[in-house]
């Protein structure tokens, strides 16, 4: 049986992170594979609970963990180490704070990660994001003539939740850094905007990959759950979100 490695940057927010749990594995983790979870428990949340309460929460959906609780806040060290602990041909990223929507079928994207080398992520739409270039909405040739027109194009990595190729996102561990955003790194020519050295690097193995989103329905499937949670923590994203902070 195929393994998935699920990977999880958290902060302490059992509640929230179980109504993510609870969703994905409603509704779209099956079991036709095997599910390996890969978290990382930011130091910053919920006064009254630890990063342990989140593990907890995590045992109740999977049985395979490997997680970190790193001492200091940190996105993206956090991504990088979760990215460097996985193993599979197939990685699903899920922060902590989504929930799905609707029931979708994984194997829609294990078959598309086995049939098309150059696949690199595959994203699920959020509600507020509409992929539209020039007013029309892009396609790739060789998902229209394969008939997989229920994915659209994408100009960039988003960390919507989603699934990726594990070559890529190992390729990517060693080149990305800890002082830049890591979602941001992965957009075309930002990192070397910024000065950063290894830009160049990270652009070359982004653009060797397809970025597809997944529609095969009109509606949005996952939904943003932290926001509001944020608002009434006082917790704050820093300038490129590189790391939580108290507000």
């Amino acid at each position: 049986m195929k393994t998935i490695d699920v990977v999880t940057t958290a902060t302490i927010r059992p509640s929230i992170i179980n109504v993510t749990y609870d969703s994905f594995c409603r509704k779209m983790f099956s079991k036709d594979y095997e599910y390996r979870l890969i978290i990382n428990v930011d130091p910053i949340g919920d006064t009254g609970f630890s990063q342990d309460d989140v593990l907890e929460v995590a045992k109740k959906y999977f049985k395979n963990i490997v997680f970190n609780f790193p001492k200091e806040p940190s996105f993206a060290k956090a991504v990088r180490w979760a990215w460097g602990a996985t193993e599979s041909d197939y990685v699903f990223h899920l922060e902590d704070d989504w929930l799905l929507q609707m029931n979708v079928d994984i194997n829609d994207f294990v078959g598309v990660i086995d049939r098309h080398d150059h696949v690199g992520y595959i994203g699920l739409k959020k509600n507020g994001f509409v992929n539209i270039v020039n007013g029309k909405k892009m396609i790739f040739d060789w998902a229209s003539k394969s008939r997989e027109d229920s994915f659209r194009a994408l100009w960039r990595i988003s960390f919507n939740p989603g699934m990726y190729k594990g070559r890529m996102v190992r390729e990517l561990v060693p080149i990305m850094v800890d002082t830049l955003n890591p979602e941001s790194q992965l957009s075309p020519g930002w990192a070397t905007m910024m000065g950063e050295p290894n830009g160049k690097l990270i652009d070359n193995v982004v653009s060797r990959y397809d970025k597809i989103m997944w529609e095969k329905v009109s509606s949005f499937v996952v939904r943003d759950t932290g926001r509001e949670w944020r608002k009434k923590m006082g917790i704050i994203r820093q300038p490129d979100f590189l790391n939580w902070s108290s507000g």
